[in-house]
């Protein structure tokens, strides 16, 4: 299914152990992703977040919807790219 605003991959949560549930935490900085894998990593760092099964990444385009618990976001899986960054 497609997430409601944005019309890309829709996600969602499930409690079952299987692979497309996995993801990947990585470094922003490209130059540090490998020498950083497997470290702790610290709560006030920007990351991106890699499904692992489809090698796409989290995104928000940050489009702000109103419910019962308050303003939340989009999140989708998307890899947006422009011309000088992913």
């Amino acid at each position: 299914s497609f997430a409601r605003f944005s019309r890309n991959q829709e996600v969602s949560m499930i409690a079952k152990p299987i692979y497309n549930t996995a993801w990947k935490i990585l470094h922003n900085n490209p130059n540090l992703r490998v020498q950083s894998l497997g470290q702790p990593v610290p709560a006030n760092q920007e990351v991106i977040i890699e499904h692992c099964a489809t090698a796409q990444f989290l995104f928000s385009d940050k489009i702000g919807y109103g419910n019962d618990f308050g303003v939340e976001y989009e999140v989708s899986v998307c890899s947006n790219v422009t011309t000088n960054k992913t």
